[in-house]
């Protein structure tokens, strides 16, 4: 088991030692072991590691009273299988606002059977097959859960931490954020969302924007002109443009936003501002830039 202060890692192995081995370079070893691997406490209290013609000696830490207190606790709750999906969905989304009246969107909200996200420009929902508890799930806890890439098969949350259980019998523990977020965020997609006429993005849009990315000015903006998306402020003005047919007549929009949309979107209607888009089991709201 491992703990960085925010999340915690447990996994089975076939070895009965009692030990605290420091941590990187006990992990360099493990990485260079090729075949079997031996494990063995010393008499001076080190971890030898041995593969093959391999071996090393890791100093061990003498206090683990921490690692010993982090336990799951808290109350169950069973997973139907898309939480993976969602969270794998949501991830680039998620902010990184260090404000501290922003921090509640430097997570993914469970609420219900919806997780949002949101980086201050774009709001998500994506809707769960399962009722989750109402809890902030920090960024780092997120990034995790992806790296993993296997959907828990249970959940249990006491008030300030969420261990996820896989069937192998590992777990993940992470603290969870103090931060709630706005009561109305349904009103937000309800209301932007209800008269929004969607239509897939137009063939090559994404390719289109990659391409516009290395001539856009400081601010990022890339401009919608009917016929056309180009970095031109205006007509004649430096820039590039890519002809793309179905775009307004007017709207400006970051081309990082644009580009966080790609996989994720489906159906959009950039007529609306903010512009209203949606996927299997998603929904969302992306806000544009001025325009000139």
């Amino acid at each position: 088991m491992g703990y960085n202060g925010t999340i915690a890692l447990s996994a089975p192995i076939d070895c009965d030692l009692e030990a605290t081995p420091q941590a990187i370079p006990f992990y360099k070893a493990v990485e260079r072991c090729v075949s079997t691997t031996a494990l063995w406490l010393t008499p001076a209290g080190k971890l030898g590691v041995k593969s093959a013609a391999f071996k090393a000696l890791i100093e061990c830490i003498d206090d683990s009273e921490v690692l010993d207190a982090i336990v799951p606790d808290g109350e169950e709750v069973h997973l139907k299988g898309n939480l993976l999906k969602g969270l794998k969905k949501l991830q680039p989304l998620i902010g990184v606002d260090a404000s501290p009246d922003r921090t509640w969107t430097n997570g993914i909200l469970l609420k219900g059977q919806s997780a949002f996200a949101t980086n201050n420009i774009i709001l998500a929902e994506y809707w769960l097959e399962a009722d989750m508890p109402e809890v902030n799930l920090p960024a780092a806890a997120v990034a995790e859960i992806v790296r993993i890439g296997e959907e828990p098969s249970s959940v249990r949350m006491s008030p300030t931490s969420m261990t996820f259980f896989y069937a192998d019998g590992r777990w993940m523990r992470t603290q969870l954020l103090n931060a709630e977020w706005p009561s109305i965020i349904h009103d937000w997609l309800d209301r932007t969302g209800q008269e929004a006429e969607f239509a897939p993005f137009p063939d090559g849009f994404f390719d289109g924007v990659e391409t516009l990315r290395l001539f856009t000015a400081d601010d990022g903006r890339i401009f919608f002109r009917g016929s056309y998306m180009t970095t031109a402020i205006a007509e004649e003005a430096p820039g590039a443009t890519v002809e793309l047919e179905g775009l307004p007549a007017k709207g400006a929009f970051h081309y990082k936003h644009l580009q966080q949309l790609d996989g994720v979107a489906r159906e959009i209607d950039f007529s609306k501002s903010p512009a209203p888009f949606r996927a299997k089991n998603l929904r969302g709201l992306i806000q544009p830039m001025i325009d000139a």
